[in-house]
């Protein structure tokens, strides 16, 4: 194969790479579904191990070809990039793993006030206007149950957003307030 075509296998290798890595980090992160990272374990080891090969084949043709070396050895750069931006995702979702990212919403006509979320990490809301939602981010540093409690029309209320949550189990949770008190196991 000639150096030209090293280059180009290359520069495909690092976008298909940074566009496969860039797709399962997006559709985790606005799913939370863990089943997206253990599907794609695989696909992610051949992923490295193609990369690892096409990288392998670029040095070893850049240490024939002088004429092209200082181009091979930049796409062998660019397909090296893909390791930090890696890394980043990686310690990402390491967080979201350790994270409820809980939306209430506000499902009542009337504003709710004094919305405090209890349980992992203490959150409060000063107010939810009537069909207004807001996310929280909520730290999992240990076995917790999460639950919110809020004001609406004087009266002060109280529901169950998760029973159990534990470090590692990080998830995206929407949650209605609609003034029933009433347990919620989602």
């Amino acid at each position: 194969m000639t150096a030209k075509k090293h280059i180009r296998v290359g520069q495909l290798t690092a976008l298909f790479s940074f566009i496969f890595g860039t797709t399962i980090f997006l559709i985790y992160y606005f799913t939370s579904k863990l089943t997206i990272i253990s599907y794609t374990y695989g696909l992610t080891l051949f992923t490295l191990l193609f990369n690892i090969g096409i990288l392998t084949a670029i040095i070893v043709k850049s240490s024939s070809d002088k004429e092209h070396r200082k181009n091979l050895m930049i796409t062998s750069g660019v397909i090296l990039l893909n390791i930090p931006i890696m890394i980043v995702y990686f310690w990402f979702v390491i967080i979201l793993l350790g994270t409820m990212r809980i939306t209430l919403t506000n499902k009542m006509d009337n504003d709710i006030t004094d919305i405090s979320l209890v349980g992992c990490e203490n959150k409060r809301i000063k107010k939810l206007k009537a069909g207004q939602s807001k996310t929280v981010w909520i730290s999992i540093k240990k076995e917790c149950s999460i639950y919110v409690e809020y004001v609406t029309k004087g009266m002060r209320k109280g529901e169950i957003v998760y029973d159990y949550v534990t470090p590692g189990m990080g998830q995206l949770v929407e949650h209605e307030l609609d003034g029933e008190n009433r347990r919620i196991v989602l």
